[in-house]
């Protein structure tokens, strides 16, 4: 009879063993992200802007993104990443994600761009990309959230 509540007590911390949030998205430092906040590209470059806002009720994992083949990290929520490109057409993908995981963007000289990555709910919860079609919106979103150390 005594075993019982030992045994429960070893099962309880082998359980929250399992469930652990995942480690801190690594950040840019501070004069990085008040320079990505600006939104003032590079002289003939885009900025591609890509948010994970994360959810409340959702998932925190990082979500991996890449950009023209090339690995920009993970993206952990209320992060986002910023990508200097140069014009023309670059794509943007989660690996694991399926189709609803890439999106290309026609990147002009001076401007910016914004989109949002999520994942759904489920175990096996497969992440999606989405456009923000609105400047204002984009903005908002960048300035709430650090930047995210990427790989580039």
């Amino acid at each position: 009879m005594m075993r019982l509540p030992w045994l429960l007590g070893v099962s309880l911390v082998a359980l929250s063993a399992c469930v652990s949030p995942p480690p801190p998205t690594p950040l840019a430092a501070a004069d990085t992200d008040s320079a990505a906040k600006q939104f003032a590209p590079p002289e003939g470059m885009a900025n591609v802007y890509i948010v994970h806002e994360g959810s409340t009720f959702g998932p925190k994992t990082p979500i991996a993104v890449m950009m023209d083949g090339k690995s920009l990290g993970s993206l952990g929520a209320a992060t986002f990443f910023l990508a200097a490109v140069k014009p023309g057409r670059h794509r943007i993908q989660l690996p694991g994600g399926g189709d609803s995981a890439w999106l290309h963007v026609d990147a002009a000289a001076g401007k910016n761009y914004y989109y949002t990555v999520s994942l759904g709910s489920g175990a096996n919860a497969a992440p999606t990309l989405s456009i923000v079609l609105l400047e204002s919106m984009g903005k908002a979103m960048v300035r709430q959230y650090p930047r995210a150390l990427d790989s580039q």
